[in-house]
C-alpha cells in the first residue's frame, strides 16, 4: 500500500514460512510505526499472515512506545504466491498480466524492471518490424539492378543483420539505463522504416 514497505529476508513457499520480516509505515516521509517479526507463516485455511515474537514500534514526535508479543494474526495486502519470482516467466504472461505486473513491482519500490519493460514494448515492435523489413524485400526484389538476385539476396541479409545487431545493442542500452525500453525496442524501427522509406522511392522510379 502507498507509505507502507514490507522487507522479508527469505521466504519458503513449500512451508509457508517467512523468516525477518519487517513493516515500515510512513507519513509526511516520517517513520510513524515499525513491525519487526522473526517468523512469518501463511494459514491456508484462514487465509491469513500469522506472525511470531515481533515488537511494533509506534513513533508520535519525541515519544516511541513498544509493544512486544509472542504471536498474532494479521492481514497483509499479500499472497505468498506474490513472493515467488517471476523473472524468468514474463514471456509466459500475456500483455494484461505483463502491464499489471510491472505497475505492482513500481508500486512496492521495485527499480530493476528493464527485462519486463522490454518485453512489453517488444511485443507491439517486432510486429511492426515484420512489416518494415518486408516492405524493404520486395522494394529490393522489384529493382533489377546488374548483378542479378544475388545483390538484392546480400543487401537483404545485410541489412538484416543490421537490424538484429541495432536492436540487440540498444537493449543492453536500456538494461544498463542509459535509454528507456521504449526507445530501444522502437530505435531499430524507426531507422529502418527511414531506410526502407528512401529504398521504396529508390526501387519506384
Amino acid at each position: 500500500e502507498p507509505n507502507i514497505y514490507l522487507y522479508i529476508e527469505n521466504y519458503d513457499g513449500f512451508n509457508d514460512l517467512g523468516r525477518n520480516l519487517t513493516i515500515e509505515k510512513f507519513e509526511d516521509n516520517k517513520l510513524v510505526s515499525k513491525l519487526s517479526s522473526d517468523m512469518l507463516r501463511w494459514n491456508r485455511e484462514r487465509k491469513t499472515w500469522e506472525i511470531g515474537d515481533y515488537v511494533i514500534r509506534t513513533i508520535d514526535g519525541d515519544k516511541e512506545r513498544l509493544i512486544h508479543g509472542a504471536k498474532t494474526d494479521t492481514v497483509l495486502n499479500i499472497t505468498p504466491e506474490e513472493f515467488k519470482s517471476k523473472h524468468n516467466d514474463y514471456e509466459t504472461m500475456d500483455h494484461s498480466e505483463l502491464v499489471k505486473y510491472i505497475e505492482q513491482q513500481r508500486l512496492r519500490g521495485v527499480d530493476s524492471l528493464e527485462e519486463f519493460e522490454l518485453e512489453r514494448y517488444r511485443r507491439t515492435a517486432v510486429p511492426f518490424s515484420a512489416f518494415i523489413l518486408s516492405v524493404i524485400g520486395a522494394s529490393l526484389a522489384s529493382r533489377k539492378v546488374r548483378g542479378g538476385i544475388g545483390l538484392h539476396l546480400g543487401l537483404g541479409i545485410g541489412l538484416s543483420f543490421t537490424y538484429i545487431m541495432l536492436q540487440q545493442i540498444s537493449k543492453v542500452f536500456a538494461i544498463s539505463g542509459a535509454t528507456t525500453p521504449f526507445i530501444a525496442m522502437w530505435l531499430p524501427n524507426f531507422l529502418f522504416a527511414i531506410v526502407g522509406f528512401f529504398i521504396y522511392k529508390w526501387a519506384a522510379r
